[in-house]
């Protein structure tokens, strides 16, 4: 890890003001104007609506409204008679647009600075910041969109997200008060057949199983290599607290960086000591987080429905024994995120990643681009930042100082699909702080047709939907789906166009897009799309909202009676734009000669000769 000392943060805290007060939630804003498209043509394009081009809206409305000025795109402004709720407004808006009298209308709302905490080293935590998208390679930002999110839900503690991992230290930018009472499942071994554990090499606390969740290091010596080859040797990760603080650190405090969730408690569950962990471990700590009887454990008073497991290199198929954990997990309603693994493989072959029933994650970098360490393949269900050193600093959260047991506090950037498990880890804690009542199903869905579409930069390192799965995953949209708002417009269709001239660039009709709470993502393969039909066409990825008009554009084939096809999606829908070139043109039938045999000319070839003779003497002497 890429260490960042808590000085440095402090020093960067001194330049940084506290942020003004909140403003009212946008819903309770008043409104004092709508926007109107109107219907006349004349009303549209005035400078200066009078009396008698007002009457309409007036009369259609019920209130009294006056013209403010005229805006671009055949828009009005006009002022209510007075300060309205958005709803109220909203509601007069609709009722022009219902009796014809508007194409458009809808209340002109007040926009604010997204939410932004004072953490003074959280302008490093590029994973958290707003999107960059559509520019070439190098000026791109793919991380959560969170500053957007953080206007909806900061959280709640109602919402516990278990950590199984290294256990976790004690951090000044931790809120002791969020953390739960956890337990060691590490268990020790019986090294001399007594039926008593004695060798706690790997937990490296000095005892088994217990309720003290403390990271006590994981460090690797030579000297524990000589009786443990299988281990690599390495100073402690301090994992568990990293992991955490990504998704729970302390924020808004002016302290160090911020965390995803701000109010959700954690449980720290420990898993993991020297060389990793056990799966039978593991097993057990999966039905104590979630409320479940382990034998010989006390019952867990604080069940988790998040649960994050940034850990992955068991090879082979998913074992029955952690099926069956995950099975009991769903069950009772919780939540699984799991880490796609660093092996630069197939996700496939790892699990528990490729264990049915878990949300998995690959890693991206901050382009966008697949990770060059993170597993791929058809198991992942959606990807998150992960860092990549060779493109960015990595990701920046909690840590310790110590290079074997525990020092002082610190921060440290990291990189990893550990580190991407837990950014979506703590996007479940906000949905669900969001509406308690989602199901996991309902989890999968929203976080899946809200993520953000794989950018194509054609480098050999662009993710696809099935290397990545569904793309990035996206907060502040993610917790609007999360509230029942729509991503998924109704089904399309795109009409083919036939017998296209060869290599000519095709365009299909437009479609209009309907349906959607929200605008929603768009992507087009093999082609490009313009939103409103116009000249300008893209293939960057982009937005489309209800009602917008949207057409396809491809180069048909350079060969006869030949297809080409593109694919737009819109918001998870799709539906296919297909062109084939017109029919190979049939030449015109040679006529067989006459047969006169022995090569003579026949009797209808000598007449012919003899007329064409003559018809040469007539003009001659015309």
């Amino acid at each position: 890890m890429k260490r960042f000392s808590l000085a440095a943060s402090l020093v960067v805290a001194a330049s940084l003001l506290p942020l003004a007060q909140a403003a009212l939630p946008a819903q309770e804003v008043p409104v004092t104007q709508l926007i109107v498209q109107p219907s006349s043509f004349h009303a549209a394009r005035a400078s200066r609506l009078d009396a008698a081009a007002m009457a309409p809206f007036i009369q259609t409305a019920g209130v009294v409204m006056e013209h403010v000025r005229p805006l671009p795109g055949q828009l009005q402004v006009l002022k209510l008679p007075h300060p309205m709720r958005p709803d109220e407004a909203r509601a007069y808006a609709t009722r022009l647009v219902e009796s014809g009298v508007a194409r458009m209308a809808e209340p002109d709302l007040r926009v604010y600075p997204s939410r932004v905490p004072n953490d003074p080293i959280y302008p490093n935590q590029w994973h958290y910041h707003p999107l960059v998208t559509g520019r070439s390679y190098g000026q791109n930002n793919y991380g959560l969109n969170l500053p957007a999110a953080w206007d909806r839900t900061t959280g709640s503690r109602s919402v516990v997200v278990a950590v199984l991992d290294t256990g976790l230290l004690p951090h000044a930018d931790i809120d002791a008060g969020r953390i739960l009472p956890g337990y060691d499942f590490i268990s020790g071994l019986d090294t001399d057949g007594d039926g008593r554990e004695d060798d706690f090499f790997y937990a490296n606390d000095g005892d088994g199983r217990d309720a003290n969740p403390l990271d006590p290091g994981d460090w690797v010596s030579a000297d524990d290599r000589k009786l443990h080859p299988e281990c690599e040797l390495s100073d402690s990760s301090w994992h568990g607290t990293h992991i955490a603080g990504t998704i729970g650190a302390a924020t808004d405090n002016a302290l160090g960086v911020a965390g995803i969730d701000w109010q959700a408690r954690l449980l720290p569950v420990r898993v993991l000591g020297k060389c990793g962990g056990a799966t039978s471990d593991i097993i057990d700590a999966l039905y104590w987080s979630v409320g479940l009887p382990v034998p010989n454990v006390p019952a867990n008073p604080n069940p988790a429905r998040v649960i994050n497991l940034s850990l992955s290199s068991g090879i082979g198929p998913c074992p029955l024994s952690l099926q069956a954990a995950f099975r009991a997990i769903h069950a009772v309603g919780a939540t699984v995120v799991v880490a796609a693994g660093n092996d630069a493989g197939s996700a496939g072959s790892y699990f528990p990643g490729n264990c049915r029933g878990v949300i998995t994650v690959a890693a991206t970098n901050r382009q966008g681009q697949r990770a060059s360490y993170t597993n791929t393949g058809s198991v992942v269900t959606l990807s998150a930042p992960g860092g990549d050193p060779a493109v960015d600093t990595g990701i920046l959260s909690l840590s310790n100082s110590g290079t074997t047991v525990p020092r002082a506090d610190d921060y440290a950037f990291a990189a990893g699909t550990s580190m991407a498990a837990a950014h979506v880890s703590g996007l479940v804690a906000l949905m669900r702080a969001a509406n308690s009542g989602l199901t996991d199903a309902e989890i999968r869905d929203a976080l899946r047709v809200t993520a953000t579409p794989f950018p194509q930069y054609g480098d050999g390192y662009d993710c696809t939907l099935a290397t990545c799965g569904a793309g990035i995953a996206r907060a502040d949209w993610a917790l609007l789906a999360a509230q029942g708002v729509d991503f998924v417009p109704d089904a399309f269709s795109i009409p083919p166009r036939n017998d296209v001239p060869l290599a000519t660039a095709v365009t299909s009709e437009p479609i209009v897009i309907r349906g959607l709470g929200y605008a929603t993502h768009i992507t087009v393969q093999n082609g490009e799309y313009s939103i409103g039909c116009t000249q300008s066409f893209t293939r960057t990825p982009g937005e489309v909202s209800d009602g917008q008009s949207v057409c396809v554009r491809h180069t048909s084939a350079a060969t006869y009676s030949t297809p080409v096809t593109s694919v737009l999606t819109v918001g998870g829908v799709s539906a296919s734009f297909t062109s084939k070139t017109q029919v190979t043109p049939t030449p015109a039938p040679t006529p067989a000669p006459e047969s006169g045999g022995g090569g003579a000319l026949g009797l209808w070839a000598l007449l012919g000769l003899a007329g064409l003779a003559l018809g040469r003497r007539i003009r001659t002497h015309s």
